[in-house]
């Protein structure tokens, strides 16, 4: 069963409201989730730190505050101290950590961290079973990033993960779902490319093999991953975090989940959220799904037990981000009650059937992470060059050693038999590919010290008769603008490991400039929209001398300068309407750059004319395109022998049908053309049409309007904020039918 045709199958069920679907086992991965080893399970119980207390950070600290002076209750020894350790964490089972969960200051009630500009827009993981590097990419890394840094992932995508560098670099080159562990070692030690640099598709074996893409990936890298346990029971220590502004993950089976709409609320407490959609509870192990939490609120009533009464134990529920779009659920995202994490309902006659906790899948803990320090830059940088027909033979590891060893103490993993038997690309397996990777050896550099150390590249090929090859390897100081490559290289690996060194003192010289040069993007605005040419004016200085200042827009190279004045004509009538991203990137002439970018708005006229079941054809001076690639649905098309002025009523599409247009959001008129060409009298033709979920023409009857072979035109205002007009004809008696649609700005 695809993907598209599971979300249609869940969306019946939330309006529906009936019990879950039973899929076959194999389905398990639907979604994206593969199922935990017994390796993997024991690592996360014994080995992965529990949090067993979160402190108050700024945001956290805000929030109680003004929840505690809303009640009239005294917040002065609510203190916030940057020094402390926000995350106490303890290496112990999550049974044992759960009774050690301490609670800190009174919690606000509610709390919603999808409003925060660090989270970026729901995203729709499409066909392919990607929602682990959905949750632990996109959302949580992306989010967590954005937190620490200060950046808008609203506005800009500029630092907003790809989802895809993460499913394609762990997914072994098959559609069949990823691990969770895997998935949050790879941006521990790789960090993750930004959804800019390596889009989302439908392409589920590429790799990106830019090398500069994994050297800027270095960046966003994360700490090692920890877990909260007490979804089941005691979630104080994740509220606490939640409250602090970090969202988490966990793992569940959304094809069992039982929906519900939250009811009214006669002590009006959660009246903003009636009619969203809600989850009861979970009744099987079916669709193993990734999603993440982003919020709670305590005072949300959800009728468990389905009898209308507020009842002990059906306050509370979570707040969920999805990865299949804005159309599912509440735009996206859900509501998920506390007593569905419960082994046995607190509610009397609350639902038993098949009960199972639904974040049982990591034995009713979330999954939270930290990056690895604010605007985190790598110090020491290994890059290599590898060529192979089969990535899945190769083993790339790095480490380090004092000079008087030939072995490293430890190392870590860059490369680990990934990918299938595909070549870098992903596309075929015969011809011989060459890449150069990026590894963060920061963490191998001594604290404090000077000395010389032997920094290693381990290269294991698994495979007899089809050798890889090491072409080099090369260690880049980005403090002190150096580099050092080994003598040793090129290799041949034939099922065999080699390991090569070069010993580097990484602070026995004083550092070159490392002072960043600045650059602004003086105009236009952030967030300004543009329509015509626009000046674009950037603004650069450096400590010693620059070198170049590059402009691009989306990722579309414009123009470099070497020298002032940095000004550029920008055509906007060449670029699609909607967000753009102009960026500058500076370079000094120590190879230093910085980079900075702003968010526009496109919004030149747009105007639609279709010609609904026909040609092209011109008419008053504008040219009324065909409808191909605009509809969907089951139609069928006419053409009248009828005269018209304008020929557009001549031709007809008609069916249960849907338009979809691509727009700029903004006020538009909409003006539907008809003309009855076949019917000679009443009620033969009946039909309704609604236009963004709203309806606008109720059961209309088009010969008892307008008489036979006459044409017939709607005009309807909307406003758009989704970027999106959809059209939806439905038939009521015969089929409905369409001859032209206009659409126009206000």
């Amino acid at each position: 069963m695809k993907i598209h045709s599971q979300k249609f199958r869940l969306f019946f069920i939330l309006t529906a409201f009936i019990a879950s679907i039973t899929l076959t086992a194999d389905e398990y991965t639907v979604y994206g989730l593969s199922r935990l080893s017994e390796a993997e399970q024991k690592h996360l119980e014994n080995h992965v730190h529990k949090v067993i207390e979160v402190i108050p950070n700024a945001i956290g600290t805000v929030r109680i505050k003004k929840h505690l002076e809303a009640n009239r209750i005294s917040s002065d020894d609510i203190l916030y101290s940057s020094s402390a350790p926000e995350f106490t964490t303890l290496k112990t089972t999550s049974n044992e950590a759960l009774q050690l969960v301490r609670a800190s200051s009174p919690l606000p009630p509610s709390v919603d961290n999808s409003l925060l500009p660090s989270f970026p827009p729901i995203g729709d993981q499409g066909r392919l079973g990607s929602c682990v590097g959905w949750a632990s990419t996109y959302y949580q890394a992306s989010h967590e990033l954005g937190l620490l840094n200060g950046f808008n992932n609203k506005t800009s995508f500029t630092h907003v993960l790809s989802p895809k560098w993460t499913y394609n670099m762990i997914n072994q080159g098959e559609d069949l779902g990823s691990s969770v562990p895997d998935a949050f070692a790879l941006l521990s030690t790789n960090g993750a490319a930004t959804i800019l640099d390596f889009p989302y598709n439908t392409s589920y074996t590429a790799w990106d093999l830019q090398t500069q893409d994994w050297v800027s990936a270095i960046s966003n890298r994360m700490t090692l991953y920890a877990l909260i346990p007490g979804l089941d029971g005691n979630t104080t220590a994740i509220k606490q975090a939640l409250n602090n502004g970090h969202v988490l993950t966990f793992v569940t089976f959304i094809n069992s989940w039982v929906f519900t709409r939250i009811k009214h609320d006669p002590t009006n407490l959660n009246n903003s959220h009636e009619g969203e959609y809600a989850c009861v509870y979970t009744d099987g192990y079916s669709g193993g799904h990734f999603l993440t939490i982003v919020g709670y609120d305590d005072t949300l009533w959800i009728d468990i037990n389905g009898n209308g009464n507020i009842e002990s134990g059906e306050r509370g529920a979570f707040l969920v981000a999805n990865s299949w779009g804005t159309s599912w659920g509440n735009a996206g995202f859900i509501w998920i009650s506390y007593d569905a994490f419960l082994t046995s309902s607190a509610v009397v006659n609350g639902p038993i059937k098949n009960r199972v906790p639904a974040g049982i899948g990591l034995d009713s803990s979330v999954i939270t992470i930290v990056p690895k320090a604010s605007n985190y830059r790598p110090s020491l940088i290994a890059e290599f060059s590898i060529s192979q027909t089969k990535r899945d033979q190769i083993i790339a590891q790095v480490g380090s050693s004092n000079t008087t060893q030939t072995t490293p103490k430890s190392l870590t993993s860059i490369l680990n038999q990934q990918g299938g038997a595909l070549e870098f690309d992903g596309i075929g397996s015969s011809t011989l590919g060459t890449v150069t990777f990026a590894a963060d050896l920061t963490d191998f550099i001594p604290s404090g010290s000077t000395a010389t150390t032997r920094y290693y590249l381990s290269v294991t090929d698994t495979t007899r008769n089809n050798p890889t090859i090491l072409n080099s390897f090369t260690l880049i100081d980005s403090v002190h603008n150096r580099q050092v490559s080994s003598a040793s290289s090129p290799k041949t690996y034939d099922n065999s490991q080699g390991t090569l060194y070069i010993d580097y003192a990484f602070k026995n010289d004083p550092p070159a400039d490392t002072i960043l040069p600045t650059v602004s993007i003086n105009s236009p605005s952030n967030e300004a929209t543009l329509t015509g040419v626009v000046p674009v004016t950037v603004t650069a200085s450096d400590n010693v001398s620059l070198a170049s200042v590059a402009l691009y827009v989306d990722s579309t190279f414009l123009k470099t300068w070497s020298a002032p004045s940095y000004q550029f004509s920008l055509d906007t009538t060449k670029l699609s309407n909607g967000p753009h991203q102009i960026k500058a990137i500076v370079t000094d002439s120590s190879n230093n750059t910085n980079q900075t970018s702003i968010t526009v708005s496109v919004q030149n006229k747009i105007e639609f004319y279709t010609n609904a079941g026909g040609p092209s054809t011109s008419f008053g001076g504008s040219t009324w395109t065909s409808d191909t690639g605009i509809y969907s649905g089951d139609t069928s098309t006419s053409t009248s022998a009828l005269s018209f002025s304008n020929p557009i009523y001549t031709t007809s599409r008609a069916g249960n049908m849907t338009y979809t247009y691509s727009v700029p959001n903004g006020k538009y008129i909409v003006i539907l053309k008809f003309a009855e060409n076949t019917f000679k009298s009443k009620k033969q033709r009946i039909f309704s049409t609604s236009i963004n979920g709203k309806k606008v023409i109720n059961k209309l009857d088009l010969f008892s309007k307008a008489g036979f072979g006459k044409p017939y035109d709607l005009a309807f205002p909307i406003t758009v904020t989704t970027g999106k007009i959809a059209i939806i004809f439905s038939s009521d008696k015969n089929k409905a039918q369409i001859n032209g649609i206009q659409i126009k700005p206000q």
